[in-house]
């Protein structure tokens, strides 16, 4: 294999290549190109200081398709395969498919190449520490079968940039040769010949993503990924304080990336002290994502703090003087700080510090657990029963040990709620999981609707009328999918489900909230409104009032022979103030004069339904007791609910998934 030696300046300046391959020094700081001994002035001609290898992917490029069995399997994206919803392989991304749109006639070859970087620092001398890093970079072909792209024997070395320092920010210099190939391979392309097709084509390829972990993902990518603007999805919002005792910056706003009605957001000792109100940044679109970071190497930390904080394993633990210091600078829980004694600091014990008993405990479980071969390292020879240390963990085995083994060993050890949390941390919540049509339809929101666009869908003539249609807007369904707080219009489309499903019509009525929402400022007149539509309910009907207050959601459900309104509030705070007024305003009650339990206003009973866990009203919970009335029309309300202190996601998702099958048939 042939590959290119070049020259580079010592401060990472420049490559001496094209018209610099004769140069001496560099043109941006003077230094020279040649190496200088230690103990001499004189520079050692034709010895370079710093030098990198350069392997040009060309070449290789067009041996894999003079192989019949390669080339055959570079086209395997693009033959007929069974696809569904799940991400297989790269092919199945937004940002593969965005790149057939724009260029169809590059997307209509599947022998064009679909590439990525990736690149990290390593010590070629196999020990540890970091006094010496190379760097090399490798291009992974993805045209391939996923069980085939990442074997060794197709990821593509294309440069090694040598040490002993890292190049950091200057990377770029040094992928300067490999860019220069790419845009041959991108523009012009070269003449290959298909052994598989006997036939010569030309050849494109493109660069679509790069793998790396995040302090490789700053170098690349050029954004920051540290100090106060760490998180390249936060930016200059991030959450970030400076921890002076401990010397170090820690990230504290990683709540707001829960649900809104994660438990969670409202807990302040266990926190920071503050309940989390704030909302998550907009995520990153499949086509916005060009650089993935390695996840592998982020499990890893996190597992090694873990165990290294359950151990109370000395350089690895996160429970500290200094932490225990750092939390008394914040002011919070002050049970944990540190009591100066006369010779000594002593740490008050937290929930998780573990006594030798259990820490042995610990280990010696995890020592005996037995796996199947293949699974991860023997652990028991990694374990130290004597010391209670782990030695020699893989990064597999801190992602077994993190999402399978540690609720194991930690049964039964720790304190109960300790122990929920952790394993809440490791095992995925439900709260993330997303029926595979909610999917669909964010995804065809995202990529086929603009802001402008509207679904029209006709509702059932029993409702409000006839030729009366819900009209949804791109940014209703990005936030039914995306679990943010809903419009009138996703309610309205909701009941119009509802009523296509059952005959509704001949037990409830739904009232036009438009008409008497607090928009309209004259009372009077949503009054009024109010009583239009209640003149075409009969005593049988019950009626449905959804509402919102101006903050949240909440449901009135009218009683008429009871002369009653039930007040469904998930947040079960006192009967909103405005809707109470128009209600027991309207003219309709005095005309049921003939009704034996008439009164002279209506009786209001708040009713005990399942409550929200957060402050702020979606409206999936109005969507949920809806369709809890309409599915139990026989049930008396008060009777229906006070069973439940809150739905479980699960059954909220129940009510999403309803309502999206049945939006996407007007797609």
């Amino acid at each position: 294999m042939k590959y290119e030696k070049i020259h580079a300046c010592r401060n990472d300046c420049c490559l001496f290549r094209k018209e610099l391959s004769d140069a001496n020094v560099c043109p941006s700081c003077g230094m020279s190109r040649w190496k200088i001994p230690k103990n001499s002035k004189k520079e050692v001609k034709n010895v370079p200081v710093k030098v990198m290898w350069y392997f040009s992917p060309i070449p290789r490029f067009e041996r894999m398709f003079r192989s019949k069995e390669t080339s055959k399997l570079l086209t395997w994206h693009g033959r007929k395969r069974e696809v569904n919803d799940l991400l297989q392989h790269p092919k199945d991304a937004l940002s593969w498919k965005k790149i057939d749109n724009l260029w169809p006639e590059f997307g209509s070859e599947p022998r064009n190449l679909r590439l990525a970087l990736s690149t990290d620092g390593v010590n070629p001398h196999g020990d540890l520490s970091s006094r010496y890093s190379c760097w090399p970079v490798m291009l992974v072909t993805y045209n391939l079968p996923p069980w085939l792209c990442m074997k060794r024997k197709f990821l593509m070395l294309t440069a090694l940039i040598s040490g002993p320092k890292q190049p950091g920010n200057e990377i770029d210099v040094y992928l300067a040769p490999l860019v220069d190939d790419l845009k041959i391979l991108w523009h012009d392309g070269v003449e290959c010949y298909d052994a598989y097709q006997d036939q010569c084509f030309r050849l494109k390829a493109i660069l679509l993503w790069t793998i790396n972990d995040f302090p490789a993902y700053g170098n690349l990518c050029g954004c920051t990924v540290k100090g106060y603007h760490a998180c390249p999805i936060c930016g200059e919002k991030t959450s970030s304080i400076y921890l002076p005792k401990g010397r170090k910056m820690a990230y504290i706003g990683h709540r707001k990336f829960l649900p809104r009605h994660h438990p969670y957001r409202k807990q302040k000792k266990v926190f920071n002290g503050a309940q989390e109100l704030e909302l998550a940044p907009e995520p990153l679109s499949g086509e916005e994502i060009f650089i993935q970071t390695n996840v592998m190497h982020i499990e890893k930390n996190v597992c090694a703090n873990l165990i290294g904080t359950l151990l109370d394993i000395p350089g690895k633990t996160k429970d500290g003087v200094k932490s225990r210091l750092d939390l008394v600078e914040l002011n919070i829980r002050s049970e944990l700080a540190p009591q100066v004694g006369e010779k000594k600091i002593f740490l008050p014990p937290a929930c998780y510090t573990l006594s030798r008993a259990e820490k042995l405990s610990f280990c010696k479980t995890l020592s005996e657990l037995k796996v199947p071969e293949g699974y991860s390292s023997n652990i028991q020879r990694l374990m130290s029963l004597t010391d209670l240390k782990l030695y020699g963990l893989k990064s597999h085995d801190h992602h077994v040990l993190m999402q399978q083994l540690l609720p194991v060993a930690i049964r039964g050890i720790l304190p109960k709620h300790e122990h929920s949390t952790r394993k809440d941390v490791v095992y995925p919540s439900n709260y993330t999981d997303v029926n595979g049509i909610i999917k669909l339809l964010n995804r065809y929101a995202m990529n086929n609707m603009e802001d402008v666009d509207m679904i029209r869908i006709p509702m059932n003539e029993l409702i409000f009328g006839s030729d009366k249609f819900v009209y949804l807007a791109r940014e209703d369904l990005l936030h039914y999918c995306g679990m943010v707080e809903i419009g009138y219009m996703c309610i309205l489309a909701y009941i119009t489900c509802l009523w296509d499903k059952c005959d509704c019509a001949k037990n409830f009525f739904v009232i036009d909230q438009s008409k008497i929402s607090s928009h309209i400022k004259d009372r009077d007149l949503r009054s009024r409104n109010l009583a239009n539509q209640l003149e075409a309910v009969n005593l049988e009907q019950k009626v449905l009032i959804p509402y919102n207050t101006g903050f949240h959601w909440m449901l009135h459900v009218i009683d008429l022979r009871e002369n009653c309104v039930y007040v469904l509030d998930s947040l079960r705070s006192k009967v909103n103030e405005d809707i109470h007024g128009i209600i027991n305003r309207v003219e309709t009650w005095q005309a049921k004069h003939d009704l034996q339990r008439y009164r002279s206003t209506p009786k209001w009973r708040p009713v005990k339904c399942p409550r929200q866990l957060d402050s702020v009203g979606y409206g999936y919970y109005v969507q949920k007791y809806i369709h809890e009335i309409v599915h139990n029309s026989s049930t008396s309300i008060t009777n229906l609910f006070n069973t439940k202190n809150a739905y479980r996601q699960e059954e909220i998702d129940e009510i999403r998934t309803e309502w999206t099958a049945f939006v996407s048939r007007f797609v």
